[in-house]
């Protein structure tokens, strides 16, 4: 099967489009605090072309109801979490996510700091229940993600162990994500940094080669 390709912090239309052409499966808009950070209503005009491509969502600690305009405004097929919504949100909201997430379908991603095999066991199996798939990043202190930085591969057989999805993020290039996936067999990738001239502006040149990169 085709390694599933996800472009994150995309901020323009051109960007977008660009990843659609490239072949990648999903672009990600960054709605928690960031440089590549967005608001509903540009995520909403970036999506009004796009047809054949996932759009993620990625929050750290949003309020439900942001979440919840996010996901039917833009709208958004997939959710990606860096927090429990059960220790931000009210036990009411909570179950009303989970009856928003059944009536329309919206894919649960839970992303994961990959620090060690023990921490990182704990931290799975505390959310795996409302997760569809998972997505590991390196552990950096007092950061949630987008740091650009790798971490120990040989931890992706740990995550894999749950029989879920599994995207592997954190330092991928179009020089390395061939090795990545050879290396550790995920089921998907993940860029930010690793294919922009700036925070939130895509080199389109690396776009293309991030994709070929990852299903050679």
């Amino acid at each position: 099967m085709s390694v599933y390709v996800k472009i994150c912090g995309i901020t323009r239309s051109e960007d977008a489009a660009a990843a659609c052409e490239a072949g990648a499966d999903a672009i990600g808009f960054v709605f928690a605090p960031s440089k590549r950070r967005v608001d509903i209503e540009t995520a909403a005009r970036v999506s009004e072309a796009l047809t054949r491509i996932e759009r993620v969502g990625v929050f750290v600690e949003e309020p439900f109801s942001f979440v919840r305009d996010a996901v039917q405004r833009v709208p958004l097929q997939a959710v990606q979490f860096h927090r429990l919504p059960r220790d931000i949100w009210t036990a009411a909201e909570v179950d009303e996510w989970r009856d928003l997430v059944r009536q329309t379908g919206v894919i649960v991603i839970h992303a994961f700091r990959a620090r060690d095999a023990d921490s990182l066991r704990a931290d799975i199996e505390s959310r795996i229940q409302e997760t569809d798939r998972i997505l590991l990043d390196a552990f950096v202190p007092n950061a949630e993600g987008g740091t650009g930085k790798t971490f120990d591969w040989s931890l992706v057989a740990v995550a894999q162990t749950y029989g879920k999805p599994v995207l592997v993020a954190g330092g991928l290039t179009p020089d390395n994500v061939g090795e990545a996936v050879r290396h550790t067999r995920p089921w998907g990738v993940d860029v930010s940094s690793g294919v922009e001239l700036a925070p939130g502006v895509k080199n389109h040149d690396a776009i293309r080669r991030f994709v070929t990169g990852a299903r050679c």
